[in-house]
Formats: C-alpha cells, sequence, structure tokens
C-alpha cells in the first residue's frame, strides 16, 4: 500500500513542479514581451497574466505588492538551481533601465526553458518507476510469503 502512495504522490508532485515550471516560463515571457513593447511596470504585468497555480502558491500577491523576492520564496518545490536564479532576478527586478532589464528577464527564462525540457526527460523515467513500484511491492510480498 505504501508503495502505491509513494508513486501517487511522487507524480503528482512532479507533475505539480513541471505545471510551475510551464508558467513560470509562460510569465517570464509575457514579462519580456511587455517590457520590450509596452514599458510596462513589472507589478502590473501580473494583472495580464493569469496563472491558477501562481496564484494558489501565494505568488501572484507577493508580485503585485512588488515584493519580488517574498514571491520566490513562495516556489519551495522547484529545484535550487532555478531558485537561485528567479532570487538573483528577484534582487535585481525594477532597478536597471530597459535593456538590462530584458537581458535579465531574457536570461531567467532561458534557464526556465531548460529547467523544464530536463524535467519533462527525468519526468518520463521517473513515472516508469512510479508505475513499476506497485506491482514490484506486490511480487515481492507474494514471494516472501509463499
Amino acid at each position: 500500500m505504501s508503495a502505491a502512495y509513494y508513486s501517487y504522490h511522487g507524480q503528482k508532485k512532479e507533475q505539480r513542479i513541471r505545471k510551475l515550471l510551464e508558467e513560470l516560463a509562460g510569465l517570464f515571457a509575457c514579462v519580456r514581451k511587455n517590457i520590450e513593447c509596452y514599458t510596462t511596470p513589472l507589478t502590473m504585468i501580473s494583472h495580464i497574466y493569469v496563472s491558477e497555480e501562481l496564484e494558489r502558491l501565494g505568488f501572484i500577491d507577493f508580485w503585485e505588492q512588488g515584493a519580488f523576492s517574498e514571491a520566490v520564496e513562495t516556489l519551495t518545490e522547484l529545484p535550487d538551481k532555478i531558485l537561485s536564479s528567479l532570487r538573483q532576478y528577484a534582487r535585481q527586478a525594477g532597478k536597471g533601465y530597459k535593456e538590462s532589464e530584458l537581458q535579465l528577464c531574457r536570461s531567467v527564462h532561458a534557464e526556465l526553458e531548460t529547467a523544464l525540457s530536463v524535467h519533462k526527460q527525468e519526468m518520463q523515467a521517473k513515472n516508469k518507476l512510479y508505475r513499476t513500484l506497485p506491482y514490484l511491492m506486490v511480487l515481492s510480498m507474494v514471494l516472501f510469503f509463499t
């Protein structure tokens, strides 16, 4: 039973991380576009971009208040490398000119896209494990008790 529980929750966690990476990549694409084309203030971009997952975590609420560092701290499920990039972005967000903001946004977006593709590949392998683990547990129990 614990193997099935572990497998189910492992898959759900991986799906949440994938969805979070996808939505963050979408947010930073939207940020880049709005800075590039319209010079929209960062706190206003969250009104344009809709994300249920980021909203659920409280990320959007902090973002709208301009508390970028606090917003990043709501993303605890993400890998450390991505969190450190987002923390660096949060420290520098809104403090530079248009070109430096765009460069910063491009680099974070590129890292998110890379992390997303790596996560998708890893997720395929992990899903195989999560699907086989309950069967292996049952098989080991059958072999143990016979």
